[in-house]
């Protein structure tokens, strides 16, 4: 959602009277935000960080002795279990977020580039950042300052979620790449 509205205010950027529309809805959006309890509690981080304590499980799978550094564990699903198992200890459990094992199995690593290092290792990690330098290419070649803002918002956005780990992100993912990023060619030949 964030990256959506990121990328929608630079698309809006060219349009002066986009920009005052635009910035209304971000005020009712970011008032209804501010005034719910739990969205304040999480932003000022009066108990700490939960994410924390599920890098911390990610970084026992990396240090298990059978663990690869170049293919990872070469299976998310494998990645999930262990997750699951390292949130449903008794570390855990008797924490401030005993929460997130309790009966429940929707947590990933909350980091892409983590989770694609656990997964796949340093081959799928540089696969993944591929994909940016891709971009970067393309900023720098057509001057397509999209790629730009596709590189900031969603390698930002991979520092605290696992956009590619679900249906709805690899949807974004694939339509900002699409329909923002990507120069598209000239099909007709112009006669001379």
């Amino acid at each position: 959602m964030g990256i959506s509205i990121l990328l929608c205010f630079f698309i809006f950027l060219k349009e002066r009277k986009s920009i005052y529309l635009f910035l209304g809805v971000l005020t009712i959006i970011t008032l209804v935000i501010l005034t719910n309890e739990y969205t304040l509690q999480r932003l000022v981080l009066e108990k700490g960080e939960p994410r924390t304590v599920i890098w911390k499980c990610a970084k026992n799978i990396v240090d298990e002795k059978d663990f690869n550094y170049l293919t990872g564990t070469f299976s998310s699903e494998e990645v999930d279990k262990k997750l699951i198992d390292c949130y449903n200890s008794r570390e855990v459990l008797s924490g401030p977020y005993w929460w997130i094992g309790k009966n429940n199995y929707n947590y990933n690593t909350h980091n892409q580039y983590i989770w694609f290092f656990v997964s796949y290792g340093f081959i799928g990690l540089a696969l993944f950042l591929g994909i940016f330098a891709i971009q970067f290419w393309n900023f720098v070649k057509n001057k397509n300052v999209y790629s730009f803002f596709f590189i900031l918002i969603f390698s930002f956005q991979s520092l605290f979620e696992n956009l590619l780990s679900r249906q709805l992100g690899i949807y974004l993912f694939l339509w900002f790449c699409c329909l923002f990023v990507i120069k598209p060619e000239n099909t007709i030949n112009d006669e001379k």
